[in-house]
Parts: C-alpha cells; structure tokens; sequence
C-alpha cells in the first residue's frame, strides 16, 4: 500500500464476469491509490479495451483468455500475479462489491494494528475481511458486533490475504470451478491452525445476485447452470472433508435448496435437471466448468 502502509505492499484483485463499462473508474480510482491492481475478466469475450483510455495507471494490469476460466483459476492466476510483484498481501474483490479506497486503507490499519497487537503470540492470521452486508440484510445487527471476531467461514470477495500464507498452504482447488471455492480455502486455512478473522468496520456493501420476493420471503435466485454448480461442489466438499456433522449439513443444505426451488422459485424442471447432472458429473468425477 502505497504511503502510510510499508508493512504492507497490496494487490487488489478484481474477477469479473461480464462487467459494466461504468467500472472502468473504479479500477483506475483503486489504482491511484495502491500498488497494484490486477483484473481477471472471466468473461466470454474480453470487456474492455484499456489501450483506447487515456491515463490508466501503469500498475494496472488486465487479464482475459476470452472465457471462463472459473473462479478458482482467477484466484490463482491473481495470487501469483501479486507473488512476481513482490506484494505481501492480496485482497480480492469483485464487481458487486462496493469498497472504496478509504475503506481499503481502514480494513490496513486494522489489520495492522491487530498484526501488532497479536505480535508474540502463537496466533496466526490467514485472512482479515470487513463487514460484509447483502442488499436485504438487516443492517443493524451487523453494527452491533465487537471490534473484530474470529471466523469459521469468509467469502472471497472483501478478503485480505496474507500471500506467505499461499505460499505455505497452496493453491485454490480448480476442481471447484465456483461456487464453495471459498468454503474448500477456509477449511485448510484453519486445518492448518490459521485463524480468520473480521472486522465490524469498515463496511463493504456486497450483491450476491438477483433478489426476489415471495410471500413476504426474500431469497437469491440462481440460474439452473448456478444451482448445478452449488449442488455438485457441495457433495466435492462433503467428500474431501468428510464427518458426520458435514453429511448432516449438506443433507440440510440440499434438501433446502430443492425446497426452494420447487415452493418459490421460477425455472423449477430445468433447475431439477441440472440438480440430477450434477450429481451423475459428480460421481463421474467431471469437474470442469460448462465452458471449457
């Protein structure tokens, strides 16, 4: 981080996924302000052209192969980015996330004076995340938690990672494709006796997808091909990491999710049908994503 960060030398890290030209400003603002800023466009056909804009920053970096390499692979394409810049730290956001320079430099200073209070100790942090709220969360709740807790689980967007802690643990399980990519990293994280932990402020606004409304009920749609991905990379983590209690939550998880569908949501046979695909994929051990 450029100017009062020395202990800290950052990436940002943006993955998108057919992302509106009004981003453009937000990647050059972020760029101005840090030392570097890496774009991975999973989009089917690359987004921008940044040779046709007049002063972006030269620490601003865009990737794209022309189709979706899915979320894992971005990961660590933008880790080993950051590595051959000599950054310390990567923190990954994506084009839903409303997260300014001023709260990226806050989200710093926290972790930085945590670093120092914990300094001694045998703890050791993977991952600092500020408080992250969805569009219909009750906002409330959220600004009554203390200063910082500790986390099982963190989403990927809104994440600061310590890039020593890649290093040792390795990279994203590409198997993952998307969807529980996060999940999969959190458990090694904390198999490996690392510790998670966020921050009441600052505050990042987050969009999960498309909102909708039944019966007084508030929930996210996903796509057939989302639900394929959700239904089949849950039954990879189960697998992978297998206890009673996680047979148990996925069973519950499962049986929510095709609930949801058949009581609430539009798309309900073709989703069903994708439900079945992933499980027959899963079983035949065919992990890659529909676009490649």
């Amino acid at each position: 981080m450029k100017e009062n960060h020395q202990e800290i030398k950052l990436c940002i890290a943006f993955t998108l996924y057919n992302p509106e030209n009004r981003n453009l400003n937000k990647f050059i603002e972020i760029a101005q302000e840090n030392d570097f800023v890496y774009i991975y466009d999973n989009s089917p056909s690359i987004s921008f052209d940044f040779n046709e804009l007049k002063k972006v920053p030269e620490n601003l970096v865009y990737m794209s192969n022309g189709y979706n390499d899915g979320m894992s692979k971005a990961l660590n394409q933008s880790c080993n980015f950051a590595l051959s810049k000599n950054c310390t730290h990567i923190l990954f956001l994506d084009q839903d996330s409303m997260f300014t320079n001023k709260e990226i430099k806050e989200l710093l200073n926290h972790a930085i004076d945590y670093e120092i209070a914990i300094r001694g100790s045998i703890d050791r942090v993977a991952i600092y995340a500020p408080n992250i709220i969805c569009e219909y969360v009750d906002e409330a709740k959220y600004l009554e938690k203390l200063n910082y807790e500790e986390r099982e689980w963190l989403v990927t967007s809104g994440s600061l990672l310590d890039l020593n802690v890649f290093k040792e643990i390795g990279e994203f399980d590409e198997n993952l494709f998307i969807d529980y990519v996060d999940t999969d990293y959190c458990i090694r994280l904390r198999k490996s006796g690392y510790k998670l932990i966020q921050f009441a402020r600052p505050i990042m606004m987050h969009s999960l997808g498309i909102t909708k409304d039944t019966l007084g009920y508030s929930f996210y749609e996903h796509s057939p091909i989302r639900n394929y991905y959700i239904f089949r990379n849950k039954l990879y983590i189960l697998t992978k990491y297998f206890s009673m209690k996680r047979l148990f939550i996925t069973f519950l998880s499962s049986f929510k999710q095709l609930l949801k569908i058949i009581l609430l949501e539009s798309e309900k046979l073709e989703k069903i049908q994708f439900i079945l695909l992933a499980i027959k994929d899963f079983k035949n051990n065919k992990m890659k994503g529909f676009s490649e």
